[in-house]
């Protein structure tokens, strides 16, 4: 995936060999652990520290960071605050691990879904729903791009700035190439990039937690955004 168009100031990501790499939001070691290796596992299930995480996630997602506690994490898994302090120094380190694999798995899932497209207007309606379906599954990554309170946090920002920048990469390539290819009739693809996602964000943002996405408003949303931009 090569990459033209990204702003030329320091970039809250790394690029290397032409791709975009997820800032890293892993935590710090904690002092006397060894983080390279897995923890050991409880009955051979998860290791421990694998369990902490998505047991965590399960919590951010309903109570938010805000209102989850240490004592609330280390509960839902039957051990004392010590024990989770020996894999996480605070309860901001593990919505670190949790934003990070939300990120990768998102980047992963929207890859995916433009791979396996024929056409440029069949990647961009498999990006927009790939997108909204994620979000819909994923509420730590959603929360923490939407919710102004995280803003407070540096590393939440990070995550926003990057996520950004990896969707607009996103619309601009599939422009371009139905551009290239006679498809699509764009003068201005950062204009026409911007427009497209502030409508994805709009629409998404009328789906609560617990509403359905139908099959009908999609389309009538592709609709509107595909014939907006495709030759006549």
């Amino acid at each position: 995936m090569k990459i033209n168009d990204l702003p030329h100031t320091k970039p809250q990501s790394i690029k290397r060999n032409n791709r975009i790499l997820a800032p890293s939001f892993r935590s710090s070691p904690v002092k006397g652990h060894d983080s390279s290796r897995a923890p050991i596992s409880r009955n051979g299930e998860l290791p421990v520290k694998d369990q902490i995480l998505e047991n965590a996630s399960k919590l951010f997602a309903r109570f938010g960071l805000g209102k989850t506690t240490t004592s609330d994490i280390a509960s839902s898994l039957h051990m004392g605050k010590s024990s989770l302090y020996h894999y996480f120094r605070s309860k901001e380190d593990i919505f670190k691990e949790v934003l990070n694999f939300e990120l990768n798995k998102l980047k992963a899932n929207i890859s995916k879904s433009m791979r396996n497209s024929k056409s440029p207007e069949e990647r961009l309606e498999n990006f927009i729903i790939a997108r909204m379906k994620f979000f819909k599954e994923n509420e730590n990554l959603s929360n923490a791009i939407k919710d102004e309170y995280l803003s407070y946090y540096d590393f939440v920002n990070e995550a926003r700035r990057y996520f950004d920048q990896i969707e607009m990469h996103w619309v601009k390539q599939i422009l371009r190439e139905g551009i290239r290819t006679g498809v699509f009739a764009v003068e201005d693809v950062l204009s026409a990039s911007q427009t497209i996602i502030a409508a994805i964000r709009g629409f998404g943002d009328k789906f609560k937690t617990k509403e359905k996405i139908t099959k009908k408003s999609i389309e009538r949303m592709l609709s509107v955004i595909i014939n907006g931009i495709s030759k006549h």
